[in-house]
């Protein structure tokens, strides 16, 4: 097994010729990653010597193709000891570009023997950082820690789904794709789905959204219509709000202010206030692995924490929704439709008496006597 980190040094500025005491020009040659690399690591240089080019084999030739071209290659050693460990040094005019290669067995190992390389390239203490910008170009060490963590983070991201699922549907059945969020979520959700077709995309919503999107579901506070309805439909009730003690008032101003879906269904459940912010933190980190950024050791233990910690609250979150108090805030949320509902009908129905009444008033008792008998005489002029 190989793994391998890659590196690009930027020259921060060129040698320029200068004079010593005795007025000698001379060129400051140690400017150059391969120098610096000996004096930070115990190293053997792949060198080819003339009386290797008198009888050379193969892989002398492969070395000497390799110094035309200006490649240095070598093996690191620790305590005069070769390890599984390589390095290749190719330089484009001033920048230059290292491939370090261990191999082994073991990938933890593997790992750990990495990690001590990179911290002496690029960690606080490095030598190079005086005379070059170092760029990590490829980092097997937080390819490592993304594959690590995973399967843990999709875990957590579909329990996440999972809930958001329950609760806008148990809220807003076949319309929780229209009712659930804001006109900016729906259209990036409507251009990632390409379907009109309303169950597809009744299929396809939570889906179609990144992270970042349904957490801001779960916890963007929102003033909705359904909170002005209530609003209004409260100060119907109370005209004169003098009459209200402060404590109601409190209570109400309190229940009306801008909030989210996690507050209204969730609150007073026993979950960690700072709930909130450790799912704002996990999706920083979360990030890091889906673009295959740099994602270190210290991170990835963080969001390991954070994972599990968090999973378990949303779990819980899951088994509440099945409670009866859930359910009630989901009926109250129905009510004003359903009130909505009841006066359509109620006025339907009293357009309707009206119009019976109307109708029946004009009928008089004559009327119905004169009826009365004419169906009199059909029937017998029948038989």
């Amino acid at each position: 097994m190989k793994i391998v980190n890659s590196y690009v040094f930027l020259l921060r500025e060129k040698s320029k010729m200068t004079e010593d005491k005795d007025g000698n020009l001379f060129l400051d040659l140690s400017k150059n990653v391969h120098t610096l690399l000996k004096k930070s690591f115990d190293i053997i240089e792949d060198d080819v010597t003339f009386d290797d080019l008198e009888s050379p084999t193969p892989e002398i030739e492969q070395r000497f193709q390799k110094m035309i071209k200006g490649i240095k290659t070598g093996v690191f050693t620790v305590r005069n000891k070769c390890i599984n460990a390589s390095y290749k040094i190719s330089t484009v005019d001033t920048t230059e570009y290292l491939d370090i290669e261990v191999e082994g067995s073991n990938k933890n190992s593997l790992i750990s023997l990495m990690q001590k390389f990179h911290n002496k390239i690029v960690g606080n203490k490095s030598m190079f950082a005086k005379d070059f910008i170092v760029i990590t170009s490829y980092d097997s060490i937080s390819d490592y820690y993304c594959n690590k963590i995973y399967s843990l983070l999709s875990k957590f991201e579909r329990t996440l789904r999972k809930l958001l699922l329950i609760v806008y549907t148990s809220q807003f059945k076949k319309a929780y794709f229209e009712e659930t969020t804001s006109e900016e979520i729906k259209s990036h959700a409507k251009k990632i789905i390409k379907n009109k077709n309303d169950d597809i995309r009744l299929q396809n919503y939570l889906y179609s959204l990144d992270f970042g999107m349904m957490r801001n579901l779960l916890f963007e506070k929102r003033w909705t219509s359904y909170d002005e309805k209530n609003l209004d439909k409260y100060l119907k009730k109370n005209k004169d709000l003098t009459t209200l003690s402060d404590d109601e008032l409190r209570k109400k101003i309190n229940s009306i202010r801008p909030s989210s879906d996690w507050e209204k269904l969730f609150c007073n459940k026993g979950f960690d206030d700072d709930f909130e912010v450790m799912i704002a933190r996990i999706g920083e980190l979360r990030n890091l692995v889906a673009h295959n950024k740099i994602f270190t050791k210290e991170q990835y233990f963080e969001l390991k924490e954070l994972l599990e910690g968090n999973l378990n609250v949303l779990e819980q979150a899951i088994l509440l929704t099945e409670e009866e108090d859930f359910k009630k805030l989901n009926e109250e949320k129905y009510e004003e439709t359903l009130e909505r509902i009841r006066e359509i009908v109620s006025k339907s129905l009293t357009a309707i008496a009206d119009m019976i009444k109307e109708v029946t008033s004009r009928i008089t008792f004559s009327d119905l006597l004169s009826n009365f008998n004419d169906n009199i005489e059909e029937g017998e002029n029948n038989e």
